[in-house]
C-alpha cells in the first residue's frame, strides 16, 4: 500500500474533494491507495458494493448494459470525483460498471470506514452535493434524449466535455479534449449509432469547429455551437453549460 501521508497536502484537487475539510489525519487507517491501468475494469454492475472510490488522478467511465445487451455510458468522472456511492447503503450492489479510461490513481474506503467518515458534517454536505449533481446529470441526459435531435445532442455533449475535461490550447478559443473516447463511446453517451456520430463529426470538421491531430480531438466551442442552427437567445443559454 502506498504512503498516504503528504499526498493530500500536495493534491491539486484537494479543495474539490469530499474530504477537503477533514484533513488526511482522519483518513489515516481508513483509506488506501489503489491504481488501475488504462481500460482496466474497476467494478461491474451487480457486484457487492464493498466501498467508495475517490479519484486522485485519471478518468473513469461509468456505464450500464440494457436488457438487450446495448451499453449506455452515463458519466465520465475526473479528479476529485467519486465512484461507488452505493456502498453507503447496507447490502447494496454497484448499479453501474466502472472502467478506467486512462491510468487511474484513487483512494478506496470500505463501507464500514465510510460510515465513520460520514459522521463529519462536511463530508455529508459534500457527498450530498455530488449525489445531487449526478442526479441532475442523469435527468439532463434523459431530457436531451427526448427533446433534442441527434446533432444537437452531440453538440451539447462535446461542449460539456470541453468544460469538464478540456484544456485551452491556443488562440481563438480552441480546446484540447483530454479524453481517449472512441466514436462508438461518444455514440453510447448520446444514444446514437457510431455511423451517425461519424457523420456529424465530419460535418463539424467541414465547418471548422473541430480538428483531429495526434489521436486527439480539438474543439472550438463557439464554432461548434454555431453549427446548431437556432436563435441567438437559445445559443447563449446553450453556452452556459456547467
Amino acid at each position: 500500500m502506498e504512503k498516504q501521508q503528504g499526498l493530500c497536502r500536495r493534491c491539486v484537487v484537494r479543495q474539490e474533494c469530499i474530504f477537503a475539510e477533514v484533513g488526511e489525519e482522519a483518513l489515516h487507517g481508513r483509506a488506501r491507495w489503489v491504481r488501475y491501468s488504462k481500460r482496466a475494469m474497476i467494478f461491474h454492475e451487480g457486484e457487492p458494493a464493498g466501498g467508495l472510490y475517490v479519484l486522485y488522478q485519471g478518468k473513469v467511465m461509468l456505464f450500464k448494459h440494457a436488457p438487450n445487451g446495448q451499453r449506455r455510458i452515463f458519466d465520465i468522472v475526473g479528479p476529485a470525483g467519486i465512484l461507488g456511492e452505493e456502498a453507503l447503503l447496507a447490502n447494496s450492489s454497484y448499479m453501474l460498471s466502472a472502467q478506467a479510461l486512462t491510468q487511474v490513481h484513487m483512494l478506496f474506503i470500505t463501507r464500514m470506514d465510510m460510515q465513520h467518515l460520514c459522521e463529519e458534517v462536511s463530508v455529508q454536505r459534500r457527498l450530498w452535493a455530488r449525489l445531487l449533481q449526478r442526479l441532475r446529470r442523469t435527468q439532463e441526459l434523459l431530457l436531451e434524449m427526448r427533446s433534442l435531435d441527434s446533432r444537437e445532442r452531440l453538440v451539447r455533449l462535446l461542449t460539456r466535455l470541453t468544460v469538464e475535461h478540456g484544456s485551452p490550447c491556443g488562440p481563438d478559443g480552441w480546446v484540447a479534449l483530454d479524453l481517449p473516447l472512441t466514436q462508438a463511446e461518444l455514440a453510447e453517451i448520446v444514444g446514437l449509432s457510431r455511423e451517425a456520430v461519424s457523420k456529424h463529426l465530419s460535418y463539424f470538421k467541414e465547418q471548422g469547429a473541430i480538428q483531429v491531430a495526434r489521436c486527439k480531438l480539438f474543439i472550438n466551442p463557439s464554432a461548434l455551437v454555431a453549427t446548431w442552427n437556432e436563435s441567438p437567445v437559445r445559443k447563449r443559454s446553450f453556452m452556459q453549460i456547467a
